[in-house]
């Protein structure tokens, strides 16, 4: 009857305890069992370094997802119930601008579904079109900041410009009215 193979383990080398009365057939094979033990080691070491790597990837994946749930969030500021109709109506603009300009040039084909597009979003979605322009403002003031300054004079002007505007209105709807 055969020993027992796993009690005859010598628990400070993890070798098998050889009785030296045995037949040297049944001797301990040193190498085979060191080779064994080294590849298990090599292929456990392997899937915990790819298990580390796909959790690490996985955490990656929510981070950014979390990042990009957040900045919409934070942009989408119109009713939840019109989102569907509001993106309707975008596709159906840029599929008009699309009809349109069938048989135009190249650019003027490009151009108007865009256009038509990117106004009908601003109609559609105001609050969110004004959070998005912040966005985009707020990264010009970072990386770009003569560009912003730029903006701000003209905006400025044009803001004078409307103001000119809407008091030479006023002047001539009271001269209009004086006069009738």
């Amino acid at each position: 009857m055969s020993k027992d193979f796993y009690r005859e383990v010598d628990p400070s080398t993890d070798k098998l305890i050889v009785d030296k009365d045995i037949d040297s057939l049944q001797k301990q094979p040193e190498k085979l069992t060191s080779f064994i033990h080294d590849q298990r080691l090599k292929i456990a070491n392997g899937v915990q370094s790819t298990k580390d790597n796909v959790d690490k990837i996985k955490n990656d994946y929510t981070q950014a997802e979390q990042r990009l749930n957040n900045k919409v969030t934070s942009v989408y500021a119109d009713d939840r119930n019109k989102l569907g109709l509001g993106v309707a109506s975008v596709v159906v603009a840029m599929m008009t601008g699309s009809i349109m300009t069938r048989r135009s040039g190249f650019s003027l084909r490009l151009t108007t579904p865009l256009l038509l597009g990117i106004f009908t979003g601003i109609y559609v979605f105001p609050r969110t079109s004004n959070n998005i322009c912040d966005k985009i403002y707020d990264y010009e003031l970072k990386h770009l900041p003569v560009l912003a300054k730029k903006q701000r004079e003209i905006k400025g002007e044009l803001t004078e410009g409307l103001e000119d505007c809407r008091d030479f209105s006023k002047k001539c709807r009271k001269l209009i009215n004086e006069w009738f």
